[in-house]
């Protein structure tokens, strides 16, 4: 899922998110990452979120949701993952670009015209044939954002979904994102190894 999660803090402002950036989160790579959006903090959890270490990273990762920790967990043993980055915030600049082309309005937190942070559920870097390329991954297809979101969710979904491209058209060597509901790591890169 890419994610819009627009939170309960109504409080939201460019300073804000300029701090919690400065703070590490959405920053960072293996042990020293840290998710943009933590559960039971700045993920107010509407159905199952949870945390769990892993095997690849040496940190908790945060899920909010169960489709997102199973995806994880095949991740997590992929032996051509080398680093799983969750809740992965995408370039506001990049989203906006993205929504103007498009002529959507981009989402704002409720009750600002604050940008929200979009993110995607998982930013992994796999190594193949000796080369790492990333790839960015959306697990659930639903959205984390309630009804007092600006904009429409079909909006939301079309935004995402070419924020997502692009991030993955950045490096022409990614691998090419395939639907969560493919699960057969082993002929594609994220299994070879």
């Amino acid at each position: 899922m890419l994610s819009v999660l627009c939170t309960k803090n109504k409080d939201w402002t460019e300073e804000k998110i300029q701090k919690r950036f400065a703070e590490g989160f959405g920053r960072g790579v293996g042990r020293d990452y840290k998710p943009w959006l933590t559960v039971g903090r700045s993920a107010p959890s509407v159905g199952s979120s949870n945390r769990s270490g892993a095997r690849t990273t040496g940190r908790v990762h945060h899920y909010l949701s169960d489709t997102e920790r199973n995806a994880f967990l095949i991740y997590d043993w992929a032996a051509s993952v080398v680093d799983i980055r969750e809740q992965f915030p995408l370039d506001r600049g990049e989203t906006r670009a993205i929504a103007e082309a498009m002529g959507v309005r981009h989402p704002t937190y409720p009750g600002t015209a604050v940008p929200v942070v979009m993110t995607t559920d998982f930013l992994l870097d796999t190594v193949v044939d000796g080369r790492t390329m990333q790839a960015a991954r959306g697990e659930t297809g639903g959205w984390a954002c309630g009804p007092a979101c600006a904009g429409e969710a079909g909006d939301r979904a079309a935004l995402l979904g070419r924020a997502r491209r692009r991030l993955g058209d950045c490096h022409p060597a990614r691998p090419p994102a395939r639907p969560h509901s493919e699960p057969d790591l082993a002929g594609g890169p994220l299994g070879a190894g």
